[in-house]
């Protein structure tokens, strides 16, 4: 038999997890596409989680780019930070047409090609408004994301032993039974607390 990877199957990752039946795979009568590949550990890049984190960092930096709003919210004032909220709304703009598509049955999902760049789009503006630390909050659901898989592969590798039954963490919680669209709408909460919670961080 072939030999069981780090992600709980016949490979890396989540490439060798096998899912329920009928949780992924072709839609019966649509033609799926894939933009920029369709990696497994980018499965929640089709989801609405990032407009949370996209609307956060609008927010912010325009609370950042007013120096009045950023005397009373006591958060340094960046010159010119105003203007990425448009950059922040064209992104959103354009994460919502590709969620037109990508909703139930999904017709183009997403792959590392585009979540990616999005990941490096909401890092640079955290960078440039002088929020970094408020990014891990606000993008807490990919920080688990992403975290899992490295605890998963560390765990693997140092004991033969995993940490989940499949990386990444929302893998997990559909091999123990939970239905998918229990686990993505319990995923969308949590993006939404958290990017409120970001925001709220702001104060203190």
């Amino acid at each position: 038999s072939p030999r069981r990877g780090a992600g709980g199957g016949g490979g890396g990752g989540s490439r060798g997890c096998r899912l329920p039946v009928g949780s992924t795979g072709r839609r019966r009568g649509r033609r799926l596409t894939a933009i920029g590949g369709g990696s497994a550990a980018a499965a929640l890049a089709g989801r609405p989680l990032p407009t949370c984190a996209i609307a956060a960092f609008g927010a912010i930096s325009w609370l950042a780019g007013r120096p009045d709003w950023a005397a009373h919210m006591n958060i340094p004032h960046v010159p010119g930070a105003a203007e990425l909220t448009v950059a922040c709304a064209a992104l959103g703009g354009g994460w919502l047409g590709f969620l037109w598509h990508n909703c139930h049955p999904a017709s183009v999902f997403m792959g590392d090609c585009g979540s990616l760049p999005l990941g490096g789009a909401l890092a640079l503006v955290a960078c440039l408004t002088k929020h970094e630390l408020v990014l891990p909050l606000i993008a807490a659901v990919f920080v688990m994301e992403a975290a899992s898989v490295i605890i998963q592969v560390a765990s693997f590798k140092l004991t033969g032993r995993r940490v989940f039954r499949c990386a990444p963490i929302h893998h997990h919680f559909r091999f123990a039974g939970t239905d998918e669209n229990r686990v993505v709408v319990r995923f969308w909460i949590a993006g939404v607390i958290c990017a409120v919670a970001g925001l709220l961080s702001l104060r203190i």
